[in-house]
C-alpha cells in the first residue's frame, strides 16, 4: 500500500482477514506483541547466519528450505534483518547486527 508520498510501504504485522473469527485476531495481535519472527522467516535467518555470503538458491539446497531463502530474503532485508550483496554475478546474503540481535534473544 503506498504512503502520503506514493512510496510502496510494506507492513510485516500479522493479521487477520475480516471474515475470520476473533481468535484470529487475537493471535494476530498476540504475534505481532511479541516481537517474534515467523518460523520460515526465523529457518532463513538461522541459515544466513551459519552461512554467510552464500546466495538463497544455495540455502534453499543446504536447508531443504523448498525456496523460503528466496520468498523470505528479501522480506529479511526489508526488516533490516539482512543485506543482499550484489556486487558479483549472483546475490549473497548476510545477516546484519539487527539480525543478530534479533537470534541472540
Amino acid at each position: 500500500m503506498p504512503d502520503r508520498t506514493g512510496q510502496l510501504v510494506i507492513d510485516f504485522m500479522a493479521t487477520a482477514r475480516r471474515e475470520h473469527p476473533i481468535q484470529s485476531f487475537m493471535a494476530a495481535d498476540k504475534k505481532n506483541k511479541s516481537d517474534t519472527l515467523s518460523a520460515d522467516r526465523l529457518d532463513v535467518l538461522k541459515a544466513v547466519y551459519w552461512h554467510p555470503g552464500r546466495t538463497a538458491k544455495l540455502l534453499d539446497t543446504l536447508y531443504r528450505l523448498n525456496g523460503k531463502a528466496h520468498r523470505r530474503a528479501p522480506e529479511l532485508a526489508n526488516m533490516g534483518l539482512i543485506y543482499r550483496d550484489k556486487s558479483g554475478s549472483e546475490m549473497r546474503l548476510y545477516i546484519t547486527e539487527e539480525g543478530h540481535r534479533k537470534l541472540n534473544r
